[in-house]
């Protein structure tokens, strides 16, 4: 694959040239130019301790099969992206959505396409992808791949994929919630490691076991609710089992799927604490990317595109439980 001239520019950056983004309640991020409106947005979690993220440098890398990514490690030897879907419908409403499968909002379907925009100017050739059962996520990864060409390339569904089923909470306000029981008691449910939700009962037309899409499966691994450490439960041995041969074998991989699907990941890639994990939130729309080195050892992560619009987008979710969520603007889209 030859890679866009665009991309081929993104070589060295100065050091007067990395940006330092300030993000409550988590490290620093450093915004390193590629092209014009789109940038690596560096996760600080592992790599960069405070205060050293200008020391990062960017660079060029083809691989020896050809693939092409944004080179911040020497070592760098395998690549993943990973996408939480675009805005959902619920997500316009600021609901807990769960394992609702509601589709994606008008903003929803902007993002999945400027995340297509950015992925293709930087030249990214997917070779396979895996998604969740719920439709905001199938529809995200159609449109990013039909938008890059890519539609006839495989794609593998899986419910180990889906976001954290938020038991009764499912379909109220959050901000709402906030207000009935109070900020404290819905920042665990968000956000703690180990917290489960109130469960939603069984005879509930909504649990999933009601669900034709799960008929395959055992009542018993089918949810009520679910905390975050329940859904790093699936999630891992999913990406052991299948993701990461996938990656080892040479393919570029494409992961759509949630907020707290990607959560759960992370927290596993980057080493992060369970104390810690409360305070990270991942934005709608923003391809994620994984550098691995052998042995897939992650050496780095960030996300692509406009900063301050990343930025943005992990406020805005961060934000939710007090009503502040929905004043992210649209995504511009890159020349």
């Amino acid at each position: 694959m030859v890679m866009s001239e665009s991309f081929a520019r993104a070589s060295a950056v100065k050091r007067s040239q990395i940006v330092r983004l300030d993000c409550p309640g988590n490290r620093p991020l450093a915004a390193i130019p590629l092209v014009e409106g789109i940038s690596a947005v560096v996760n600080t979690w592992r790599n960069q301790p405070q205060g050293q993220e200008a020391e990062v440098r960017a660079s060029n890398w083809i691989s020896e099969q050809g693939r092409c990514g944004i080179l911040l490690d020497k070592e760098s030897k395998y690549t993943l992206v990973l996408l939480r879907h675009g805005q959902s419908t619920w997500n316009e409403q600021n609901l807990f959505t769960g394992w609702t499968n509601v589709p994606l909002s008008p903003k929803g379907v902007a993002e999945a396409r400027n995340a297509a925009v950015i992925l293709s100017r930087l030249g990214y050739d997917f070779d396979l992808a895996f998604v969740s059962f719920l439709i905001r996520a199938d529809q995200t990864l159609k449109i990013v791949l039909g938008a890059m060409g890519l539609s006839n390339i495989p794609s593998i569904a899986s419910w180990a994929l889906n976001e954290r089923h938020y038991g009764a909470l499912q379909g109220l306000n959050k901000a709402d919630a906030t207000k009935n029981f109070g900020e404290a008691q819905v920042k665990l449910w968000r956000r703690s490691y180990d917290v489960r939700p109130p469960p939603l009962d069984i005879l509930d037309p909504w649990h999933p076991i009601h669900d034709p899409a799960y008929a395959a499966f055992p009542t018993s691994l089918l949810p009520s609710c679910e905390s975050l450490k329940d859904t790093v439960a699936r999630v891992l041995p999913y990406w052991k089992e299948n993701i990461m041969p996938a990656i080892t074998s040479g393919r570029m991989i494409l992961v759509s799927a949630h907020g707290n699907s990607i959560r759960a990941l992370v927290k596993h890639l980057d080493g992060i604490s369970e104390s810690e994990i409360a305070e990270l939130n991942i934005p709608t729309g923003f391809p994620l990317v994984y550098e691995f080195g052998a042995g897939m050892v992650p050496l780095m992560s960030y996300y692509l595109g406009d900063p301050q619009e990343i930025l943005a987008g992990i406020n805005a979710v961060a934000n939710q439980a007090n009503g502040l969520g929905s004043t992210i603007t649209q995504p511009s889209q890159p020349n």
